[in-house]
């Protein structure tokens, strides 16, 4: 039941970040189609390697599936690098399709969403780590006593 609970806290987070902030990904690209440029791939992926905040984002989503039991121990980087090969396609279309798109506005966007899915799987281990220490001093002298009930 325990797990279920902290699974379902995880996917619940990650709907809020994404509802939250997936407004500002949409008003990022222009409504407008627009003629493209021919797509230069070695300054794409110049460009793709210096997105920072794209790349903490990846680090937070495959920590939340590891933290979900999606992926295994040692699985991580090939889950790394299939959402980074993602974002890279994803940056390619953009490019292709949306070529105004503002790309700094768009890493940004990725690096909050980054930062507050740090803060709240940081908050998630600190309860869950308040539990662990409280079951560990249960019944020890002075301070292991409960004036509870249960």
């Amino acid at each position: 039941m325990r797990r279920f609970t902290i699974r379902f806290l995880v996917v619940l987070t990650t709907l809020f970040l994404v509802a939250t902030f997936g407004a500002g990904i949409v008003a990022a690209a222009p409504a407008a189609p627009q003629t493209a440029p021919p797509v230069d791939l070695p300054s794409l992926l110049t460009q793709f390697m210096a997105l920072a905040g794209v790349g903490a984002l990846v680090a937070l989503i495959v920590n939340i599936l590891k933290t979900a039991g999606v992926v295994k121990d040692g699985d991580a980087i090939t889950w790394a690098t299939g959402f980074n090969l993602a974002g890279l396609v994803l940056l390619f279309f953009l490019k292709v399709f949306a070529p105004a798109a503002d790309i700094g506005q768009l890493d940004g966007i990725a690096a909050t969403i980054a930062q507050i899915g740090v803060l709240v799987l940081g908050l998630i281990t600190q309860l869950l780590g308040s539990k662990v220490g409280h079951l560990s001093v249960r019944g020890t002298w002075i301070i292991g006593k409960s004036y509870s009930l249960s």
